[in-house]
């Protein structure tokens, strides 16, 4: 989205991975929770009752 006012918001990349975080102040941050993902990224993901 652009518009008066509103913080740039780049294309969505892989390697960028820009995500808007909506805050008092918002912006685009690239992979604002990194570790996070990375960290589930290595654990298996069992689905209950499989």
């Amino acid at each position: 989205p652009a518009g008066k006012g509103v913080p740039a918001w780049p294309a969505y990349t892989l390697p960028g991975r820009a995500t808007m975080v909506f805050d008092t102040e918002s912006r685009a941050v690239n992979d604002p929770r990194k570790w996070e993902r990375e960290l589930f990224a290595r654990v298996p993901y069992i689905q209950p009752g499989s």
